[in-house]
């Protein structure tokens, strides 16, 4: 299946290489990665100190975070800023599209049963925010610095390609086994096919959970897409902690 995010001409002109890592996306890629078998050698050790230190609590982000498909798209906000600056984001989330995004999700696989009254329950969405939190404390925290310095290798690598051939060559170079630039639509190979329009500022950028040398989509940065569109969560690896 393809996914492909359709460019206009002033979308390209506002794509732009992240200079930070997207915090919540990072989760979102780390709960993916902890749930798979995959890489045991790379990441078992890592998988293992991590499920000694997520408390009970940390299921309702991993219930809403399957290893393979979507997850609600408000989990993860566009834009930067930092981890609690985005939890807070998360937080103050509109019920309504709290409500559309989770509706997107059950079209393509089951939801906790839970998840049917987050809308419109103020303390199961805290709770939901506080599980976040603490996930990000125990998966992602402990390696940030690390995280920043692949995302900054990684932007280096993406500037010189801009240089050398403007926005295309970006865009054409980011993995051609799996990213396709068919211009003006970016095709991505992955398990469901979707359909998206680039909306406002695209970027592009590594994430270090995923072991495969996978530029993340131009999708995951600022309101790259349609605002009913699921996240990508096919990733980079520089330097996968262990």
């Amino acid at each position: 299946m393809v996914y492909r995010i359709h460019f206009t001409v002033e979308d390209l002109a506002r794509t732009r290489v992240a200079p930070t890592p997207p915090p919540l996306m990072e989760l979102g890629s780390s709960v993916r990665t902890l749930q798979t078998g995959a890489h045991p050698v790379r990441l078992g050790a890592w998988r293992s100190r991590a499920r000694a230190r997520l408390r009970p609590e940390a299921r309702m982000v991993v219930d809403l975070t399957p290893p393979r498909g979507w997850s609600p798209t408000f989990l993860a906000p566009a834009g930067i800023g930092g981890a609690r600056e985005l939890l807070e984001r998360v937080r103050a989330t509109p019920r309504s599209l709290i409500r559309r995004d989770l509706a997107h999700v059950a079209e393509c696989h089951p939801l906790p049963p839970w998840a049917r009254d987050l809308a419109d329950d103020p303390d199961l969405l805290r709770r939901l925010c506080d599980s976040l939190d603490h996930v990000f404390d125990v998966l992602v925290a402990p390696f940030w610095e690390r995280i920043t310095s692949a995302t900054a290798a990684d932007r280096a690598v993406r500037m010189r390609q801009v240089v050398d051939g403007g926005i295309e060559g970006l865009l054409a170079g980011l993995l051609p086994s799996r990213i396709r630039w068919n211009p003006p639509v970016l095709e991505f190979a992955m398990l469901s096919g979707f359909e998206a329009r680039a909306r406002g500022t695209a970027g592009s950028g590594p994430s270090t959970w995923t072991p495969r040398a996978c530029p993340a989509p131009a999708a995951r940065a600022a309101s790259a897409a349609s605002a009913r569109s699921p996240r990508c969560w096919t990733s980079t690896a520089t330097d996968t902690p262990t």
